[in-house]
């Protein structure tokens, strides 16, 4: 009986070792995963492209201008690559969040107006700043955030998302939402700059863009480079050409509302104050011109053609506690902001 006993219990505690041996392990096994993670950095994965529940979502086909290849994205992707392009990432979030729904809503209003339809090798929209929005892919933003992407990604990220599908509409139809980087004390109305008059495309004063990089620039352009500069770069403006006596001095005249310059006259003839801006490269149609001896100094206020959102207006107005919507509908009086709803 005795050796029953042994043989039959004996064993016991050598099993209960085991047992033991099992229930810890992968609790010490767990508690050094979570020791070590403690000083590891994890690699934050890029946010999912927002779609709202119920809503169709909007696939826009877009001109890579640098390589000529058509790329196809979702609307909300393309829309976090404009804000990336077209406004700095330090700015505030209400602005971030305003800048969002007006690059949704031009974006929107291109597509419709459908200007590009005739021509197979142009996508909905390009990233030419100059004819649609500029963009920014995650590459291109990789490489210019360097170690700050995963921060400054998920900010403009948050910013787009967060505005969901809205979009700025004026009696039903979707906003033209033109922007500029720098108004200069006061924004352009459309048809003191395109001759077209929109009710929310007006004049209204601006005082938080004063602290803006590019607000006031004073450029100097030797006079005798001027008739080259306003003719084709390689030949001299046509009166200067034919050798007829002209003044030397342009001068500008007919200044706008909101204090921009008409048009300027040189060598008995007139140009835009658009065309003399584009020939001279200068900021701004707001400008004041200065002859200095044998050169001619040129004092620009503002960045950009001044018509709608005032980018550096609109982050002063976030320092100041609006919201984007409040500047919004500042910029873009008479709109309304609704959700987009695809057809």
């Amino acid at each position: 009986m005795r050796y029953r006993f042994r043989r039959r219990y004996g064993r016991r505690p050598q099993m209960l070792q085991w047992i033991w041996l099992l229930i810890l392990f992968p609790c010490a096994f767990l508690l050094t995963q979570v020791y070590f993670s403690q000083g590891r950095e994890e690699t934050p994965v890029e946010p999912a492209p927002y779609t709202e529940q119920g809503t169709e979502e909007v696939t826009v086909s877009l001109l890579r201008t640098e390589t000529g290849k058509i790329e196809t994205m979702d609307l909300q992707t393309y829309v976090i690559g404009v804000v990336s392009a077209e406004m700095p990432v330090n700015f505030a979030e209400e602005a971030l969040k305003a800048q969002a729904v007006i690059a949704r809503t031009y974006a929107l209003r291109k597509m419709a107006d459908n200007s590009w339809a005739a021509d197979p090798d142009h996508g909905d929209l390009c990233d030419d700043s100059g004819h649609c929005q500029a963009y920014y892919d995650t590459e291109t933003l990789k490489e210019t955030w360097g170690s700050d992407f995963n921060t400054k990604y998920q900010k403009i990220s948050d910013a787009v998302t967060s505005t969901g599908n809205q979009i700025l509409t004026y009696d039903g139809e979707i906003a033209y939402t033109y922007y500029c980087s720098t108004c200069g004390g006061k924004t352009a109305s459309a048809k003191e700059v395109w001759g077209t008059d929109y009710p929310y495309l007006q004049s209204v004063a601006c005082r938080w863009d004063k602290d803006a990089s590019r607000y006031e620039e004073t450029v100097e352009v030797a006079l005798a480079d001027l008739p080259w500069l306003l003719g084709d770069g390689t030949s001299p403006c046509i009166a200067v050409a034919s050798g007829e006596k002209v003044s030397e001095v342009p001068e500008a005249s007919g200044e706008t509302d909101s204090g921009r310059v008409q048009s300027v006259t040189y060598a008995g003839l007139t140009f835009s104050a658009a065309d003399f801006r584009r020939a001279l490269g200068l900021n701004s149609t707001k400008f004041s011109l200065d002859p200095k001896g044998d050169m001619l100094k040129i004092t620009t206020t503002g960045y950009g053609h001044g018509v709608g959102l005032c980018q550096y207006g609109a982050n002063g107005m976030a320092e100041e506690g609006y919201t984007y919507e409040e500047i919004l509908a500042y910029y873009y009086q008479g709109t309304e902001l609704t959700n987009f709803q695809s057809q």
